[in-house]
């Protein structure tokens, strides 16, 4: 792969005035989270790429942060296309046991919420993987998935039985109002176009249909604190990096109502009261500054729920 990167202009708001929020690396990421670390990571095999300071910048118009320049729609597809680590399927390991508990987290709320407002159970999940967040679905839900990776679609449908389809948003081509319900988990990040994406989204849900969006939050207590040393700062994959308000105002742009927002923390088992502990440490004894291999926590308002209407 090739370090041919392309310079792009704001997606929510198309400026192209911008200041330097912070240069990072993929190795600068994997050693603040050694625990991601896979011996067939592809990124890793390429050095120039896997050391490359990307420059995350911040729109002076509108606040969006996101990956400037960077690599290019192809070698972003061939990423997602090659990697599958295997401590995503290992249904033994205790990432594996805390994701399952986040799950029925986000189950019961959007169990809640879509009865609230009278909703069918057509769901389709954006970027699902290998169908973990749909399976954990009850079958009173009608289970659809589309997924980049071929690995992850193949273990969907053959681990759990879910209709997943093999490529991108747009290659599925769905009809229009289709879907009573759209979940993005963790994908909205990784995209090189989300503002287009909600709208093919907001296309191919029914008429009051609602999409909820799970992504990290740069607008936090721990984003703000630690920018680029924040956990889930990862230039090679996190392309964009979202607040509550940047999100929400690239959603109403779509043609979205925000209904919900949500932080969980307090009810998932990456709870714990030593994040309290290390932010303040990692503040007083200037470890964020001084300690270039230094990470935010698990922490409150690292992650953003948020539920929105058509």
């Amino acid at each position: 792969m090739d370090l041919d990167l392309e310079h792009i202009n704001c997606n929510l708001c198309g400026g192209s005035d911008t200041k330097l929020y912070a240069k990072v690396s993929y190795m600068d990421y994997l050693r603040r989270r050694p625990e991601l670390m896979a011996e067939d990571d592809p990124i890793v095999k390429h050095k120039e790429l896997a050391e490359h300071k990307f420059n995350l910048v911040k729109c002076k118009q509108c606040g969006l942060i996101y990956v400037n320049p960077r690599l290019p729609d192809d070698k972003l597809s061939d990423l997602y296309r090659q990697e599958y680590y295997s401590f995503y399927s290992d249904d033994a390991s205790e990432e594996s046991k805390r994701r399952e508990k986040t799950f029925k987290v986000e189950v019961a709320e959007l169990e809640k919420i879509t009865e609230k407002f009278g909703l069918g159970k057509k769901i389709l999940d954006v970027g699902c993987g290998g169908g973990f967040f749909l399976n954990s679905l009850d079958d009173s839900w009608e289970k659809y998935g589309s997924e980049l990776n071929p690995v992850a679609a193949e273990s969907g449908k053959a681990k759990f039985g879910i209709n997943v389809f093999q490529g991108t948003l747009e290659d599925a081509n769905f009809p229009a109002e289709t879907f009573d319900v759209v979940k993005m988990r963790g994908v909205i990040e990784h995209l090189s176009d989300p503002l287009s994406e909600l709208r093919q989204i907001h296309r191919i849900l029914r008429k009051g249909g609602m999409l909820t969006i799970n992504t990290p939050n740069i607008g936090s207590l721990c984003g703000k604190l630690y920018r680029e040393k924040f956990r889930l700062v990862c230039p090679t994959h996190h392309i964009y990096y979202f607040s509550t308000q940047t999100l929400s105002c690239m959603l109403k742009k779509a043609g979205f109502k925000v209904c919900k927002v949500s932080y969980h923390y307090f009810d998932t088992p990456y709870a714990s009261w030593k994040d309290v502990f290390k932010i303040f440490l990692d503040t007083a004894g200037l470890g964020i500054l001084r300690n270039p291999d230094v990470v935010s926590p698990a922490f409150y308002g690292n992650i953003v729920d948020i539920y929105v209407t058509k």
